[in-house]
């Protein structure tokens, strides 16, 4: 374990967000939920109103919309109720703790020295601004000295396979662009390009990449231990809400895709087919792209897909179809 990574869970660990989860989502999905009940009530209320019905006619429906509200409340709380555990305000009583410690003994590396780390700051800052992998993307929503956090994971890293003098199984939940070429429709995520070169020409090993929900897929055999799967499933889901997709189409996209050939137009579908399946389509209108950052062009043939990016992470919010 990188020593920068440990750095990193102690910092986290110590957040609100991660001592109180269960609570604090609990207390946004209610404030929504009580916000969306009000809506509702008033939605109906004036729709009986508009169409001339006494309130008495609609009394049933608004008494079963206010149970239906009360009983999705009840559940939310309950859970967050059942799902907290209350020992880990202690780090002496965290159960968690008391897993990771005899797992991570003597299974950490070393800090870099003042002057390594020093160094290593200012590359992730040149890193950053070059939109150099790895931990750019971290630089548009990050301060620096936070930022910096994956570069220093990746010396540490690079340190380790150096002294070892052996291969590399990277394992990350981080599934940006700046650590991984991102799968596509016919390949599958890979290690970047740059990644696997420069830990060639620094320790002269192979790297590999998967992810926490790969690593217990293939853990089973390969390990030899019982993975039970709701655990491949929950690291999954968490994987893919980092990176999930939401796909505006264009005005016009229908247009353009009727221009196209038989067999560009099988290929065009079946990339939206893709796209869907990594998040949420919807129409557009207008030009909601005016204004966002990066552009990003993924050539498929005769088509060229743009995707603008927003400045939260992996959300891309419009989707353009040309034909060349």
């Amino acid at each position: 374990m990188p020593h920068r990574a440990v750095e990193e869970f102690w910092r986290s660990r110590q957040s609100d967000g991660v001592l109180n989860h269960h609570a604090l989502k609990a207390r946004e999905a209610r404030n929504t939920l009580l916000k969306a009940s009000k809506g509702a009530v008033d939605t109906l209320t004036r729709w009986a109103k508009d169409v001339q019905l006494e309130r008495n006619d609609i009394e049933k429906q608004l008494f079963q919309l206010q149970k239906a509200f009360d009983g999705v409340l009840k559940l939310v709380e309950t859970r967050a109720e059942q799902d907290t555990l209350k020992e880990s305000g202690d780090t002496n009583k965290d159960p968690v703790l008391a897993r990771l410690e005899p797992i991570l003994r003597g299974r950490v590396g070393s800090p870099l020295s003042n002057d390594a780390y020093t160094a290593a700051l200012a590359e992730a800052m040149r890193r950053g601004q070059a939109k150099e992998p790895p931990g750019f993307k971290d630089f548009d929503e990050k301060p620096e000295s936070l930022a910096a956090g994956d570069y220093l994971v990746w010396e540490q890293t690079l340190v380790e396979a150096e002294k070892r003098k052996t291969g590399i199984l990277f394992v990350t939940g981080d599934v940006k662009e700046d650590w991984w070429q991102l799968r596509t429709e016919f390949a599958p995520a890979r290690p970047r390009a740059e990644l696997v070169e420069e830990m060639l020409r620094r320790a002269g090993q192979q790297l590999f990449m998967v992810t926490p929900s790969e690593l217990m897929r293939i853990a089973k055999d390969i390990l030899n231990v019982t993975i039970e799967p709701g655990s491949v499933a929950d690291l999954a889901h968490l994987e893919q809400e980092a990176s999930t997709y939401h796909v505006l189409i264009e005005p016009g996209f229908d247009e353009s895709l009727d221009r196209l050939s038989e067999e560009d137009g099988a290929k065009a579908v079946k990339m939206m087919a893709h796209l869907a399946s990594l998040g949420p389509m919807a129409r557009s209108e207008g030009n909601p792209h005016q204004g966002d950052g990066n552009v990003r062009m993924l050539t498929l043939d005769d088509l060229i897909i743009i995707f603008l990016v927003s400045e939260k992470r992996r959300r891309i919010i419009f989707l353009s179809l040309h034909v060349l």
